[in-house]
């Protein structure tokens, strides 16, 4: 296990100046991000169990291959990043902000969207949605594509 993974196991961290980060076939359980910066990382083919991602920021970043189950996000921004193969699982994103981040290819089940978020991965039809609901919005969305 590399020194650059290991500073993102720690249950809590909270981050001021840009991380860089390649974090790649790691599986993180029960940690809390708060206020975290990455900047142009790449995290890719991981498993997040149980995180919890709050004020975070994704800033040109790469996300592929990632399963989040039951992970929340909440008041984070992801800008200029891409979003990638992902599957969330029972995730819950409230207050979210994305710019020039595409979703492409993603999976959400059980997952609890605002409408922010849903308004995001709904721009590209690769992305599938089973059992999932909105908050705040009467909507249930249920897609096999």
């Amino acid at each position: 296990m590399n020194t650059k993974s290991f500073k993102l196991q720690r249950s809590e961290l909270q981050a001021n100046s840009p991380r860089y980060e390649l974090i790649e076939n790691e599986t993180l359980t029960n940690c809390k991000y708060n206020g975290l910066v990455l900047s142009g990382s790449l995290l890719k083919n991981c498993d997040f169990e149980h995180a919890v991602f709050e004020n975070c920021t994704f800033f040109g970043c790469k996300l592929q291959g990632i399963n989040f189950k039951g992970c929340q996000f909440t008041s984070c921004k992801f800008l200029f990043t891409q979003i990638q193969e992902n599957q969330f699982m029972a995730c819950t994103f409230e207050d979210n902000f994305f710019d020039s981040s595409p979703a492409d290819q993603c999976s959400l089940t059980y997952c609890q969207l605002d409408t922010k978020c849903l308004n995001q991965f709904s721009q590209n039809e690769s992305n599938t949605f089973g059992q999932c609901f909105g908050q705040n919005l009467n909507l249930q969305v249920q897609e096999d594509k």
